[in-house]
């Protein structure tokens, strides 16, 4: 396990290029020294921090990462070609001392209890940042594709990426993960959306088995904002995402869907709150888990409401879906409310493909498999359809199906 300290910081220092001002975040955000994480502690009990290899960071990783942002395709690939009028990004030695502020400001942020380490090391290693910017006002149609391209096999591959909304506009971005070769992939995005602004954040994680993936995802909602986010996991040996979603502003909104497909032998961690207050907001969140063969998923969600959050309105539930007798699952949703004027409930449920379902589709000619990969695709539906644009709904739909056949 690396020794997060001012000794490692300062080595990272020398192997950066992203300039002076960043040294200061990394000095801040290392402190004197973070104790590295354990099972032992609740926020890891079910994902053995000891199998990720932190170690690559040591032996010099990956010392720059390209993060692209263009206009996504009819086809769901990315586009090169100028950016929407109202949309600016800058990243690396382009930003502006406003953006460094920024950048800052965000990571200086106290972690979630648990966290400290990986994000220490996520920004200790950080060979990327990046600033989108979308004007107030500007309502962009266009939904724009995010792919980080790094250089090296088998390292680590660390990035940043702000993306701030600002009042009363609006724009869709779809994040691509999947063409990183590196053996550990840090990605730490964080979207910040002000008054009256709109943001849906639509993200597909399909890295080969070869690789590892910890996701940090942060988004702060202001008054009357909204945000639709929705995580595919289909890929990796290991992964984690911590997604943390914070209302803070009266009348935010947030709709979270999540679907993960494992097969083979992968771990799949996620680990979201719902974290109100402010008053009357409302939250909504809907996980999904399809688990095959050796495939382990978790499921640790927490709704999270203060004592000045009142007439929160807040909801998650998680449905797991066990096709193997080797295939496991640990759900575990939360509340913690200390508003006394709310409506906030949680539920879980696990189970397998019904039988009478089957026999219900073999009775009219369906083949026993087909039936099964009907009744399966009919249960990722619904969570699928929390994702409104049409391109990206069909797109993804079409890599779940191919990752339950076995075709990816």
């Amino acid at each position: 396990m690396i020794a997060l300290n001012q000794e490692y910081v300062a080595e990272r220092n020398r192997r950066s290029s992203l300039g002076s001002w960043f040294e200061a975040v990394r000095s801040g955000a290392i402190g004197a020294g973070i104790k590295a994480p354990s099972q032992d502690a609740e926020s890891w009990r079910y994902t053995n921090p000891d199998l990720f290899v932190w170690g690559v960071f040591d032996r010099g990783g990956v010392e720059q990462v390209d993060c692209m942002i263009a206009r996504a395709a009819v086809s769901g690939e990315s586009s090169q070609g100028d950016l929407p009028a109202g949309v600016v990004v800058r990243r690396n030695e382009s930003l502006t001392a406003e953006d460094k502020q920024l950048v800052q400001e965000i990571l200086s942020r106290k972690s979630r209890e648990g966290l400290a380490w990986t994000e220490g090391l996520q920004i200790a290693t950080a060979a990327s940042v990046t600033v989108l910017r979308v004007e107030k006002g500007r309502s962009v149609s266009d939904a724009l594709s995010i792919e980080r391209i790094s250089r090296g096999v088998g390292s680590g591959v660390s990035s940043v990426l702000v993306v701030v909304v600002e009042e009363q506009a609006s724009i869709t971005l779809v994040e691509d993960v999947r063409r990183d070769a590196a053996a550990l992939v840090l990605t730490r995005v964080e979207v910040l959306v002000k008054k009256g602004g709109k943001v849906q954040f639509l993200s597909c994680q399909q890295l080969p088995l070869t690789s590892q993936f910890v996701g940090r995802y942060g988004f702060s909602l202001g008054e009357h904002s909204s945000a639709r986010v929705f995580c595919l996991g289909l890929g990796a040996q290991l992964s984690r995402i911590d997604l943390d979603c914070r209302l803070e502003g009266v009348g935010a909104e947030a709709d979270i869907g999540a679907l993960a497909v494992l097969r083979d032998e992968q771990h799949h961690d996620f680990r979201p709150i719902q974290q109100h207050d402010a008053p009357g907001c409302r939250s909504d969140l809907l996980a999904k888990n399809v688990v095959l063969e050796r495939g382990r998923a978790v499921y640790y969600g927490l709704i999270k409401v203060a004592e000045e959050a009142q007439k929160t309105d807040a909801y998650q539930t998680n449905r797991n879906l066990i096709l193997s007798p080797n295939a496991s699952v640990d759900s575990i949703p939360n509340l913690e409310i200390a508003a006394n004027d709310v409506k906030c409930s949680h539920g879980s449920s696990t189970g397998q493909l019904g039988e009478d379902d089957l026999f219900y589709m073999a009775a009219r000619g369906i083949p026993r498999h087909l039936a099964e990969l009907l009744l399966v695709e009919g249960f990722a539906g619904d969570v699928l359809n929390r994702v409104i644009d049409d391109t990206v709904r069909q797109s993804f739909a079409k890599s779940v199906e191919e990752r339950i056949t076995g075709e990816a």
